[in-house]
């Protein structure tokens, strides 16, 4: 499978905290930092079929277990390390193999453990969206249908367009 050059970029969740590869990679991850240094920061890789994977600082790849555990162990990607994206003006979510999203809880800023969640109706919700420093969905074109656009609202988790689509 062909990828693009990976994009370094932060991500930072709806409270405005970092998700983090705790010792730049090899353990867990959280969304706690206030700042953004090295563990911060991502190399994300896009492959043809449109799924990117994340990759810390040094050199492992952020997992999605099929428990929703989410770790930062592997030395290469695999259907477990990608992700889809769904691009909103809000941010990006990243739906794991799993059909599972990436989750800041309580939208960051807490001790809690990233983890990725699929058992509620209304995700992605705001939990699941992360401000990327660095538009890289846009480096190969935007064909997302998913794609919110205009002025966007949130009611409780729930996000929606003038159109009224939600996700």
């Amino acid at each position: 499978m062909q990828e693009q050059q990976p994009v370094v970029t932060t991500l930072k969740s709806a409270n405005g905290f970092f998700l983090c590869a705790e010792g730049g990679g090899g353990d867990i991850a959280r969304v706690d930092r206030e700042s953004a240094g090295p563990w911060e920061q991502w190399r994300v890789h896009t492959y043809d079929d449109g799924r990117v994977s994340l990759q810390a600082s040094d050199g492992h790849f952020l997992c999605a277990e099929p428990d929703g555990k989410v770790v930062i162990n592997r030395s290469q990607s695999g259907e477990y390390e990608r992700f889809t994206i769904e691009v909103r003006d809000v941010g990006v979510a990243f739906k794991s193999y799993h059909n599972t999203y990436l989750q800041a809880p309580e939208g960051g800023g807490t001790p809690a453990l990233v983890r990725c969640v699929g058992d509620d109706p209304t995700l992605p919700g705001v939990w699941e969206f992360f401000a990327s420093s660095v538009p890289f969905w846009e480096s190969g074109g935007s064909n997302n249908p998913n794609r919110l656009t205009g002025n966007v609202t949130r009611d409780a988790r729930v996000v929606s367009d003038d159109s009224g689509r939600a996700s």
